[in-house]
């Protein structure tokens, strides 16, 4: 396999780039594509269809048959991802996209998070990895030194006692991410939905820490 970690910098990439980086070429010494990225490009196109049809029908307000967003094992571009986002006054501007993206996926854009779990959604393999680069590992400080674990825990505990009054999932971690996600998002400090799902999946533990 080529030397791939220069790609490593990378947050988004076309469609080839992709199907060259799965074979593990390097896109920008590939001067011919051949039969094998066409399948690759086959299966993420099709995928990318599958999701931006739920997209649409979950927008358009009509009682259309088929899936809702999100299309499990669907391929999601960053533009897909931005529209599902918005807010119902603006779920035209999502519709209208929905109906331009149709036929032009070479044209889009694929953050590395979408790729990595297109990916293991299909347990389908990949001689690069494009699974997110891990930040450091050390807690989070606040006033200049670590949190530590009692304090975590802390923070968890309340995080947990205010999803509860709001009603936001903690069972299913994904799908209240992704309601927090929205929520920074409106207050103007975005974060992302992995790093939320991440701490959320720590608050069983803290919570029965704090218990005993």
């Amino acid at each position: 396999m080529a030397d791939l970690t220069h790609w490593d910098f990378q947050e988004t990439f076309s469609p080839i780039e992709v199907c060259c980086l799965i074979l593990g070429t390097d896109p920008a010494a590939t001067r011919r594509y051949d039969e094998r990225e066409a399948v690759i490009f086959s299966r993420m196109e099709a995928d990318f269809e599958r999701a931006r049809s739920a997209l649409w029908i979950s927008v358009s307000g009509f009682p259309f048959e088929g899936e809702r967003w999100p299309a499990r094992g669907g391929l999601v571009s960053v533009e897909m991802e931005r529209k599902s986002r918005l807010g119902e006054d603006k779920w035209s501007a999502a519709e209208d996209w929905a109906n331009r993206a149709e036929g032009n996926f070479e044209h889009e854009s694929l953050s590395r998070a979408a790729i990595h779990e297109w990916l293991e959604a299909n347990g389908l393999p990949s001689e690069y990895t494009f699974a997110p680069k891990q930040k450091s590992s050390a807690p989070p400080a606040i006033e200049g030194r670590p949190l530590a674990k009692r304090e975590r825990e802390t923070l968890l505990t309340i995080i947990a006692a205010l999803a509860k009054e709001a009603k936001i999932p903690l069972a299913a971690p994904s799908k209240a991410a992704t309601l927090i996600q929205d929520l920074t998002d409106q207050l103007g400090a975005p974060v992302s939905k992995r790093a939320i799902e991440d701490h959320l999946k720590n608050i069983p533990a803290a919570i029965a820490a704090r218990s005993r």
